[in-house]
């Protein structure tokens, strides 16, 4: 990809909305700044729905929970923020895995949702990115990729440069739903991997109950800048939740 000088602009990166277990604080704030600074590019790194209905192994409880909210509250968001590329994550993801299913049902749905969605992103100027490890990449500038994520973990955002980032160049993505920094070194410059906060609420996820790596969470967004071409070194985390004191209460007393 050449450098394009003439290309300058801030650029806003929002993740893990979770359609309707959206963090509605983090959401609200993301829309004003869009409205405040007019992006040149908006980027969604994925799952912008929750789909938990669909998930492989999905409770009782689970599959009883209807999709229409959890969309409307996807689609609502998508509208107001559009997105100029959208980085399809696992979550967004099921509708393409039930096409496999050997349930006609829910073949059909996931050809239904998937259908609707490549118009809706097509009505609003929104460039759609599969979640693959190598199709699933966004290049915006010649120092700047961004994905959805396909590493967790502790040294996920370590993981991200030494497999995405060029030397002296960033790699940004979602999935884990907490801001992190890691460098890899690379010849003739170490390379950048940022990990994104997320912007749902803990409170409407039942099913992370029991998942110790959600107390790491953070819950926000990202802002940085393009300037002549290339996606400047300082970026800005903007977080509306995060290290918040962990206590229970008792069960019982």
């Amino acid at each position: 990809m050449d450098r394009d000088y003439s290309l300058n602009g801030d650029v806003i990166f929002l993740s893990d909305t979770h359609g309707n277990c959206q963090h509605d604080a983090t959401v609200n704030a993301a829309l004003s700044w869009v409205d405040r600074h007019k992006p040149r590019f908006r980027i969604m790194a994925g799952d912008f729905v929750d789909l938990a209905a669909m998930r492989t192994g999905a409770s009782e409880a689970e599959r009883a929970v209807a999709l229409q909210d959890d969309l409307d509250h996807g689609w609502a968001l998508m509208e107001a923020f559009r997105p100029t590329a959208m980085l399809l994550g696992n979550h967004c993801w099921r509708p393409w895995m039930w096409l496999g299913s050997t349930r006609m049902e829910q073949r059909e749905l996931g050809q239904r949702l998937i259908d609707d969605w490549r118009e809706r992103f097509a009505k609003i100027g929104t460039t759609v990115y599969p979640y693959h490890a190598e199709q699933g990449v966004a290049r915006l500038t010649p120092n700047l990729v961004v994905l959805h994520g396909y590493h967790a973990g502790l040294h996920a955002a370590y993981k991200l440069a030494q497999h995405y980032a060029d030397p002296d160049g960033y790699a940004i993505m979602g999935h884990v739903h907490s801001k992190a920094v890691g460098t890899f070194a690379r010849h003739p410059a170490a390379a950048t991997g940022i990990t994104l906060p997320c912007a749902c609420d803990r409170s409407k996820l039942p099913y992370i109950a029991r998942a110790v790596g959600s107390l790491r969470w953070d819950v926000g967004f990202m802002t940085g800048r393009i300037v002549d071409g290339l996606f400047d070194a300082s970026w800005t985390w903007h977080i509306t939740e995060s290290e918040e004191p962990r206590g229970g209460r008792p069960l019982w007393t």
